[in-house]
């Protein structure tokens, strides 16, 4: 129940600034803004799932 609340809180992010940055046609800004989102999104996945950030090992 979790992961499926951080995919749709992160899709609902991603698309609701998406909208905005393709209107003012910030190209650049797009980019980079994909590549956070998506750093930040694998990071809070793993953080769900239990992988300790730190070490790399597993709660389990």
């Amino acid at each position: 129940m979790q992961i499926l609340f951080v995919i749709i809180v992160f899709a609902l992010l991603y698309f609701l600034r998406l909208l905005g940055l393709l209107s003012k046609d910030y190209r650049r800004d797009l980019i980079v803004f994909t590549f956070l989102m998506l750093i930040a999104f694998l990071f809070s996945l793993l953080a769900v799932l239990g992988v300790n950030l730190v070490d790399g090992s597993s709660k389990a």
